[in-house]
C-alpha cells in the first residue's frame, strides 16, 4: 500500500523493499527510500550494503544526526570502531542535541573499557534527550554491567514511577537486583522477561495453570527450558528441590543435555526440545499435568534468600562417558585427578560473547 506522496506504508519487508527499489528507479537520490532499504538491510544483518546506501543518502544532501548514527551503527556492527567513532562524532559535533550518537560513542568507549568516558557520554547523552527515557536506561545499564549495581538500581527506581509497565525497565532492575544479592524483589521482578520480547522465552499458553508456589502433593508438574544451554543448566540447581515436592514431575530440555539430566534426575521425565521449538511447544497431552512453569522461575519460588541457597552437586556424568579416561589418566599419574571443567565463552551474539567471554591467554595466567 501506498500513501498520498507514493510512499511505502506496509507489507512485508521484501513488499516494501521493492517499493522503495522502484521509487530509486526513478529517482535514484530519493532519500527516503534510501533509508527505507538501509533500515531493511540492518535489520537483516546487511552492514555493508547498509553503509553504502547510507552513504549515499549522506551525499544526496540527507544529514541528520539519525542517519550518521545509523552509518556509524552499521561500523560497529561489522568490527570498524574508528569508522563508527568518526560518524557519532560528527553527529555529536554538527548536531549537540543528539542523543543517540552520544549513546552509541558510550558503547564504544565500554567496548574499549574507557569507562569514564563512557560514563561521560552517557550522562550527554540524557541530557541532551528531550524524551530521556532510552538514554536513562543505557546509563543504567552500563552502571550494572561495569559492577555499579547500586547506582544502576537507583536510577531504576527513579524510572519505574514513570514507566510502571516498561517490561525492559523492570527486567533491568531485576538483574541489577540479583547480582547485588537482592534476591526475593530480584527474583520478582525477574517474572518481567516473558514481556520483554515480542515472544516469551517459552510458550505461555498451554491450557493448564502456570505453578506459582501451590502444594503439588499428588500432582504432576511440567518444567520448561528456557534461554540458552548455560542458563538451563543453572536452572537445573532447582530440579531436584521441586522433583521432592511434586507426585510426578518433567522436564524439557535441549536434547544436548538429555542424557545428563536423566542420569541426575532419575525419578524425573525428561523430554527433548529444540530450541527453535520451546517458544511454541505444548504437550501432546496438556491434560495430564496439573501445573507447569518456566525453570528461570523456580529459583523465584525455591531461592529467595541466601538461606535457600544449596552448594551441592547436582549434575553426574553417565557412567561411560568420562570414568574409562579418567580412570587410565589416574593410572598412568598414579593419583586420583579432580577435573574441572570451565566455560569461558558464552553468548549468543557477537556483542553477548565479547562480554561473556574469556580470551584464552586470560586463562593460562590463572591456571
Amino acid at each position: 500500500m501506498r500513501n498520498a506522496n507514493n510512499r511505502p506504508e506496509s507489507g512485508t519487508d521484501a513488499e516494501i523493499a521493492e517499493q522503495h527499489r522502484e521509487t530509486l528507479r526513478q529517482t535514484p537520490d530519493d532519500l527516503p527510500s534510501l533509508v527505507g532499504l538501509a533500515k531493511i538491510a540492518q535489520k537483516n544483518g546487511l552492514f555493508t550494503e547498509a553503509i553504502r546506501l547510507l552513504r549515499q543518502a549522506l551525499r544526496c544532501g540527507g544529514e541528520t544526526p539519525e542517519l550518521l548514527n545509523s552509518l556509524g551503527v552499521s561500523f560497529v556492527q561489522l568490527g570498524d570502531l574508528e569508522n563508527g567513532r568518526r560518524c557519532f562524532q560528527r553527529g555529536i559535533d554538527r548536531y549537540p542535541t543528539a542523543p543517540d550518537c552520544y549513546s552509541s560513542l558510550a558503547y564504544i568507549h565500554f567496548r574499549e573499557e574507557k569507562y569514564d568516558d563512557a560514563e561521560q557520554a552517557y550522562l550527554a547523552a540524557v541530557a541532551s534527550a528531550e524524551y530521556p527515557l532510552e538514554a536513562t536506561y543505557n546509563l543504567a545499564t552500563f552502571y550494572r554491567e561495569i559492577g555499579k549495581f547500586e547506582a544502576a538500581i537507583a536510577i531504576y527506581r527513579k524510572m519505574l514511577p514513570s514507566f510502571p509497565t516498561d517490561h525492559a525497565l523492570r527486567d533491568g532492575l531485576s538483574k541489577a537486583l540479583l547480582q547485588s544479592g537482592h534476591w526475593e524483589e530480584g527474583w520478582r521482578e525477574y517474572e518481567h522477561r516473558y514481556f520483554v520480547d515480542d515472544v516469551p522465552p517459552v510458550n505461555l499458553q498451554l491450557p493448564i495453570p502456570r505453578w506459582q508456589g501451590e502444594l503439588l502433593d499428588g500432582k504432576h508438574l511440567l518444567v520448561l527450558a528456557e534461554q540458552g544451554i548455560g542458563d538451563e543448566i543453572q536452572f537445573a540447581s532447582c530440579y531436584h528441590d521441586v522433583i521432592a515436592l511434586a507426585k510426578r514431575c518433567s522436564i524439557t530440555c535441549d536434547p544436548r543435555l538429555l542424557a545428563i539430566l536423566e542420569h541426575s534426575f532419575p525419578a524425573a521425565h525428561v523430554i527433548p526440545v529444540p530450541s527453535t521449538q520451546r517458544r511454541s511447544w505444548c504437550p501432546a497431552d496438556a491434560t495430564a499435568f496439573d501445573y507447569f512453569v518456566a525453570a528461570g522461575s523456580l529459583p523465584g519460588l525455591l531461592r529467595r534468600n541466601s538461606h535457600t541457597l544449596k552448594g551441592e552437586p547436582y549434575l553426574a556424568i553417565p557412567p561411560g562417558q568420562v570414568e574409562p579416561r579418567r580412570e587410565e589418566h589416574s593410572r598412568q599419574q598414579k593419583v586420583v585427578n579432580l577435573r574441572v571443567g570451565i566455560s569461558w565463552r558464552g553468548g549468543m551474539s557477537a556483542e553477548q560473547e565479547l562480554r561473556r567471554s574469556l580470551a584464552p591467554d586470560v586463562l593460562v595466567g590463572l591456571l
